[in-house]
Formats: structure tokens, sequence, C-alpha cells
């Protein structure tokens, strides 16, 4: 099939397929059929209104591509050791002979799980809103996906990443579900990845759905690091049992246009979410970041600290929402946004977000948007250390507290080299 706008493919019905069970083309079909009733998000749409898709609809996009990658390429992308435990995707297909999983945990792809009764419950229900386009459209056209499945107690004792390549203008859609059993834990480091080589451009559009039973713990780290035109939609929908454990970083390094939708569901008591995100946006890139935890029971506990640098003609935006509902007493909530604008023409829109239904309640939210220290730079410069050196440090300093909260060390060093890459890459103007 040759490429064609994005407006005309989600017009495509996906039709009965013969190799999947009922449950699944039921749920495309139903998918379907509200995307073709809301369509994708329009402007005006509250939730939509700082990220305009009208050159994303026009889009030129193929559904498929022939892609060849090698174990030693994909090592070096991702800076991953030989042994290292990987689920790798290339365009939402999954690759079984880059991949590597211990025997013992189920940790496979989501495809050859689908006659399993379980994932239809495990899918969870489809959004009932009138934005909820791009989960629809992610419903009736994936093929594959990441399957984490841990019973009680088992501790995965070594990280395990998810690699996600986007290569050529596709249009391309993964479906992750992460379920840890009570008492369970695991490291999962997620990288979204350009594949050097390709034209770019292409759209990828991933959900996933995170389910942490009581004292399940998950630390997660999420890096993105595309280039040139490609754009991103990605959707997290998690729950979290009693006493569970969500640390989660975020890291967007690259992408013309990112749009992440975040959302955390407190539904045991002493449910703790930590959620930290960094946002590097230059030239005419373009990150929206939207998160909502919704604290549903007594005694839970929420982190959120987001930061933006933008530069050139960059746009970067965070909308966090935090809802304590009725009876959650003894909430614990802190909100933080701090922001940095190098650029005249850079533009940072962030919107901390409470509603507090419940009277016993400890909770905070602040944002700031300001430039790099002129004092700090003077001093620098009095020191000897000229001034794009200075910029560079301040702003390093800056990103330093994310970037350290990155659970693997060899993660962390590498997305701290990708990070020092961007800043040698930013025209940094006095």
């Amino acid at each position: 099939m040759s490429a064609m706008p994005l407006s005309e493919i989600i017009s495509l019905d996906p039709g009965f397929n013969s190799n999947e069970p009922d449950w699944l083309n039921v749920r495309r079909q139903l998918a379907f059929e509200r995307l073709t009733a809301t369509g994708l998000p329009v402007e005006g749409s509250e939730n939509w209104r700082y990220s305009s898709l009208r050159s994303l609809l026009r889009k030129n996009l193929n559904t498929q591509a022939d892609v060849v990658l090698e174990s030693e390429q994909l090592l070096s992308l991702a800076g991953l050791e030989q042994d290292s435990y990987r689920m790798v995707f290339v365009n939402g297909l999954y690759q079984a002979h880059l991949s590597l999983v211990p025997d013992d945990i189920k940790i496979t792809n989501l495809a050859s799980e689908f006659e399993n009764s379980e994932i239809d419950a495990l899918l969870g229900d489809m959004p009932d809103a009138a934005d909820a386009g791009f989960s629809y459209l992610n419903t009736t056209k994936f093929q594959d996906g990441l399957f984490i499945q841990l019973e009680k107690n088992t501790l995965c004792e070594q990280p395990v990443h998810l690699i996600q390549l986007s290569a050529g203008d596709v249009l391309s859609n993964a479906r992750h579900i992460i379920h840890l059993a009570d008492g369970a834990s695991l490291t999962l480091v997620e990288q979204v990845i350009e594949l050097s080589g390709q034209t770019g451009g292409g759209l990828l559009n991933t959900q996933t759905q995170v389910m942490l039973a009581d004292k399940a713990r998950l630390d997660w780290t999420r890096a993105q690091t595309l280039a040139g035109k490609s754009t991103l939609v990605d959707r997290v929908d998690c729950r979290l049992a009693a006493g569970s454990q969500l640390h989660c970083t975020h890291l967007d390094l690259g992408g013309l246009w990112v749009r992440h939708d975040f959302s955390v569901e407190l539904q045991g008591q002493n449910g703790f979410i930590e959620v930290d995100g960094m946002v590097m946006v230059r030239g005419r890139q373009h990150t929206d970041f939207h998160t909502r935890i919704d604290h549903q029971v007594e005694n839970c506990t929420s982190r959120e600290n987001f930061k933006c640098i933008a530069d050139g003609r960059g746009r970067g935006v965070y909308n966090g929402k935090i809802l304590v509902q009725v009876g959650a007493d003894g909430t614990d909530s802190a909100q933080k946004s701090a922001n940095l604008l190098l650029s005249e023409h850079a533009e940072i829109d962030t919107k901390p977000d409470l509603e507090i239904l419940a009277d016993d309640v400890i909770a905070s939210h602040g944002a700031t948007v300001g430039q790099l220290d002129d004092d700090a730079l003077f001093y620098m410069r009095t020191r000897g250390i000229d001034e794009k050196l200075g910029r560079k440090l301040l702003m390093r300093a800056f990103c330093q507290e994310v970037i350290d909260l990155v659970e693997v060390e060899s993660a962390r060093e590498s997305l701290g080299a990708k990070l020092d890459q961007v800043f040698e890459e930013m025209e940094l103007v006095g």
C-alpha cells in the first residue's frame, strides 16, 4: 500500500481478521466505530488546546516498511550490553532475533498471548471521551507489543529493556501490558529511538496498561531520542493497589512533535507514585506532557517534578492534574514544574492543577519559568569559564536532578551522554 495522509488512514475499516480471536475483532470494530464518530482530537478541545494536529493529519505515512537491523547495530543504538534482557520492536513489530529474556519469567510479545483469555480484560476498557481518538486508532491497528506478567513475590533481578525503533515514514501502533502480582518487583528501561539511515518522519502511537497489585513495585525509566521529523503519541494508564509503588522517570530529548498522556489511579491505601520528567525542545520541536493522578482512597502519596528547557522556536507544554476524591483523607501530594527559556521565540506553557474534594489533605504545587542566572554566568567568567561552556554547565545542573533518578547505571550514563550531545548541538546565544 502506498503512502497516504493520516486523515485517510484512520478511515480504513480493520474488517474481520480470521487469524485473530473473536474478542480482538470485536474490540477492534468497536474502536473503529468510535474513531469514525469522534475522529482525532480537534482544535478547541481543552486537553489538546496547545497541540494542533493540522500538519499531522496531512502527513503522508506508510503502514509498513522493510527494515533490516543487526544485533550489533541495536546494541550500539540503545547502549546495551550483549547479555542485557531486552524486548525489541521496530515500527511496532516484534523482533525475536534481537530480543533476549529470561526463561523463568513471563516476558514476551503480546501477539503470542492473543489466545490467552485474560488479555481482553488486561487491555482494560476503552476510554469514552471525545478526545480519545489516538487510543481508538491504536486499538484498531496495533499488531503487537510488550507483555510482562510477574507472579506473586517474583523479583526480576536484572533490568528489562523495552526498545522501540521508528524507521521510515511509517504509522506504527504498539500496545503494551505490564502486570505485577502481589509483592512482585521489576526495573524497566524503555527507549524510543530513531533508526539511523532512515528518512524519518514516522508516527509511533503507543499505549501501555500498568497494573500493580498489593505491594508490587515498578521502577520505570522512559526516554525518547527521536530525530528529524518523527512524531510520537503516547498514552499510559496505571492502576496501583494497596502498598504498591511506581517510580517513573521520563526524558524527552528529541522528536518534532510529541504528546504524552500519563494517568495513574491510586486504588489501594498506602500507594505511592513518583513521576519526574525532563523535556528538551529546540528548533521547532513541540512536546506536550499531560499527567493525571487520581487519589481514590485514603493515605496515598504522589510526587511530581517536571522540568523543561526550550530553545529556538521550541514549545514545551506541561499540564499536571491531581485529583483527590471524596474520602481520600490522608493524601500527601506535591507537584513542581521548573522551566528555562533560552530564546525569545521559545514558549513554555505550564499548568499545575489541584482538585481537592477531601478535608484531611497535604497538597502543594508550584511552577516557575525563567532564564539562566546572569550572576552565575558572570561568576564563571571571572573564573576563566567562557559563556558557552558556562551555559552548558548551568543547564546540565538544572537537568541533573532528574538524570540522577534513573535507576540503572548504564542507562543513566547513556542518557546523560545523549543530553550532553543535545547541548553541543544547540545554538547557545548569550
